[in-house]
């Protein structure tokens, strides 16, 4: 018990069953396979039912339970609620949060995808936002300037930088569909949609395109000097 009250979980407060309530990875800042140690949140949380009578209420089966990621989870029984730690690939990872009032829709009342970030002032050439943008490099050789160009065109931007990343720009798995078929029907190659999670700025997907170019170049070295062989 001495243990709970160090860490600040204690049953305190009418009501305030906090033990009951909240729950944790049992072997959460002793375990070298956890993600994150949830101790922290636990008492944070513990804190913020002490300080609000209205919380005292929850019924005792009410669970909130906070998963490190580790060997042992606290998410296999029933909660109420749910933080699990999770390891993300690093495309899934967000490089930028904004926090805005309300995100703009159409006439239908669906948020509008295409040209999100310009709307929202997150790329050159949106009024809220500077044309040159600290940082901001543009395509330096031909396959950038076309990746740049595409990219623009489909995710309605003015300008793409080489380090900006399709993602992050409003894009998704539907519009980097319609960018892998220009792609493809320009250069002649089989671009994948998954090349935009591999790399997904322009530099590394130009990369990828120069890749995919000289293998089928050398492809069609090897084709040819085997017919003039026959």
């Amino acid at each position: 018990m001495t243990g709970l009250v160090d860490l600040g979980i204690v049953t305190r407060g009418a009501g305030a069953d906090n033990v009951r309530n909240i729950t944790a990875s049992p072997t959460a800042g002793v375990d070298p396979q956890e993600l994150i140690d949830v101790r922290p949140l636990v008492k944070q949380l513990h804190h913020h039912i002490l300080n609000h009578r209205e919380l005292y209420g929850l019924p005792r089966k009410f669970n909130i339970a906070f998963d490190s990621g580790g060997v042992i989870s606290t998410l296999e029984d029933t909660n109420d609620i749910g933080f699990a730690a999770v390891r993300l690939a690093a495309y899934k990872v967000p490089r930028r949060v904004v926090l805005v009032d309300e995100l703009p829709k159409g006439s239908a009342g669906k948020v509008k995808r295409l040209g999100l970030a310009s709307a929202l002032g997150l790329v050159a050439g949106s009024p809220h936002m500077p044309t040159s943008r600290p940082g901001f490099v543009a395509p330096r050789t031909p396959v950038e300037e076309m990746v740049a160009a595409f990219w623009a065109e489909v995710l309605g931007l003015a300008e793409v930088g080489v380090d900006d990343d399709f993602l992050e720009l409003g894009g998704d798995s539907v519009l980097a569909s319609l960018v892998a078929a220009r792609l493809s029907r320009a250069l002649r190659l089989e671009i994948s949609v998954a090349t935009f999670f591999e790399a997904p700025t322009v530099v590394a997907m130009a990369l990828a395109v120069e890749d995919l170019l000289l293998g089928d170049a050398e492809r069609q070295l090897v084709d040819e000097v085997g017919s003039n062989a026959v």
